[in-house]
């Protein structure tokens, strides 16, 4: 149901969402939990079989594109975050 919404709304904009991005439930000191939802259909994963329930808290990802669901890879580039520590690069 939430993969199709983010796809109606891709749709709207005459853009794609993303493969490979998700959105999932959090915990207290838990950013990706157990319960992810694909924002692309992608016919080689099954699609999520849970309920929302309520007092669910859940990282929404949402990234579109338009040319199409594919990223294409250029340059990498260093990237870093800032966590308890202080900045942290990866």
């Amino acid at each position: 149901m939430i993969t199709h919404a983010v796809e109606r709304i891709a749709a709207d904009y005459d853009c794609h969402a993303v493969e490979g991005t998700f959105s999932c439930n959090m915990r207290k000191f838990v950013l990706e939990g157990d319960k992810v939802v694909l924002n692309a259909k992608n016919p080689a994963e099954p699609p999520a079989t849970f309920k929302v329930e309520l007092d669910d808290i859940y990282n929404v990802d949402i990234v579109m594109a338009t040319a199409g669901p594919r990223m294409r890879v250029e340059a990498e580039r260093p990237t870093g975050a800032c966590g308890r520590e202080g900045w942290i690069g990866l």
